[in-house]
């Protein structure tokens, strides 16, 4: 929360300097589905980018965060608005009518995806100035909604939110859960592919992602797989996953969600 980088700034300062003593970069970390305009809006995590920020500029440089990560999925869920209309490809919203935040389901999703690419290309403005470096945890399916890319127009370009989102994250997390090696690889392939065709000082690092916490089912999680429910095993499959990805120059690695489950594995 935005707070905490005042409220806990010693203790923030502390780790911090332990953790890059220990060779490892801290990053601040803000999502929220609120965070859509068809919510609350982003100025709660405009806040929290504002507050890493000054946070850095008022330690020393090793207490500094190394990078802000954001993870904000537009799918609907309870308690919101639902603008995205989940499990509907695009080419089967409608254009006449049924939409809620505006007049067509079609015109609900593409505001939405508009308001996601512009926040994003607002936290790329507010951080590269600081030289902190800007993640996102981004869903698995924006190459691929039920076999169509999902596409937006962001200031009169059309393209891919996928595409959109490579050129604003330098690193882009996907959330690829699952505890079939053969799904992750699937899930991650149009991502690599496309990050490729980018010059390297343009392509962002591409990891996947490996989900360790308990109570969203035995294929999607490593805590909840009776077979796989141990540190061994998430380690032995990232090394797979690494091994059948190396050739992608913008594969980076495997992204844990999160050292609470991670810590509640068994060895």
């Amino acid at each position: 929360m935005a707070q905490d980088y005042v409220n806990q700034e010693a203790n923030l300062r502390s780790l911090n300097a332990r953790l890059n003593q220990a060779g490892i970069k801290p990053w601040g970390l803000e999502g929220y589905r609120g965070y859509f305009s068809d919510a609350f809006g982003p100025a709660g995590l405009y806040l929290a980018v504002n507050q890493l920020i000054a946070f850095n500029q008022r330690v020393a440089s090793q207490e500094q965060f190394y990078g802000f990560q954001s993870d904000m999925e537009p799918g609907d869920i309870p308690g919101y608005r639902t603008t995205f209309h989940n499990d509907i490809p695009n080419s089967a919203l409608s254009k006449t009518g049924g939409g809620v935040w505006f007049s067509t389901q079609a015109q609900d999703r593409e505001k939405l995806i508009e308001d996601w690419v512009t926040i994003y290309q607002t936290i790329n403005h507010m951080l590269a100035p600081e030289n902190i470096r800007f993640g996102a945890a981004l869903p698995s399916w924006l190459d691929d909604y039920y076999g169509e890319e999902v596409l937006v127009t962001v200031q009169g370009v059309t393209q891919g939110v996928m595409k959109f989102m490579m050129g604003l994250v330098g690193d882009y997390v996907i959330l690829s859960y699952s505890t079939n090696l053969n799904k992750v690889v699937n899930v991650m392939s149009g991502e690599l592919n496309y990050a490729d065709t980018l010059a390297a000082n343009l392509r962002p690092r591409v990891l996947g992602g490996c989900e360790t916490n308990v109570g969203v089912g035995a294929t999607v999680s490593y805590g909840d797989n009776l077979q796989k429910n141990t540190k061994t095993a998430v380690l032995s499959d990232e090394a797979a996953v690494a091994a059948l990805l190396v050739s992608h120059p913008s594969f980076h690695g495997m992204s844990l969600n999160d050292w609470t489950g991670w810590e509640n594995l068994r060895p």
